[in-house]
């Protein structure tokens, strides 16, 4: 029936959100375990290149 078809559909998709949760917690998860600062672009790395 649709109404199946939609209660699938509706099930997969709190699935893939589910786990996309998951995922960004564990990054925010190893952001937080680092240095955030060490995440910062280096102000005099434009030299370095050159």
């Amino acid at each position: 029936t649709p109404a199946a078809g939609l209660a699938e559909l509706f099930r997969r998709a709190a699935a893939v959100l589910s786990q996309q949760t998951r995922v960004e917690e564990l990054l925010l998860g190893r952001l937080e375990e680092t240095d955030i600062l060490a995440l910062e672009p280096d102000p005099h790395a434009w030299r370095d290149a050159r």
